[in-house]
């Protein structure tokens, strides 16, 4: 089961050899840090390349973020129970 959410939030990432890893995020005034990318892939909205994660959080959280490098910006896009 999950929730849509579709919202902005602030990642700490790391970036090594062209490839954008988050580290951690904050939504809502809460901080999560990430324990583990469930699952990478990249898909297209228009010419835009939107690369999309899977991560699993130290607060026992999965959620779904994408980043968008055109603008420089993430969002939290679900969360799964």
């Amino acid at each position: 089961m999950y929730e849509d959410i579709n919202e902005p939030i602030e990642v700490a990432t790391h970036f090594k050899g062209g490839r954008a890893s988050p580290l951690a995020f904050r939504w809502q005034h809460l901080f999560f840090k990430v324990s583990r990318v469930n699952l990478y892939h990249k898909f297209r909205i228009g010419r835009d390349v939107i690369h999309a994660y899977s991560v699993s959080t130290d607060q026992g959280g999965t959620f779904k973020i994408s980043f968008d490098p055109n603008l420089l910006t993430w969002r939290l896009n679900q969360i799964y129970n």
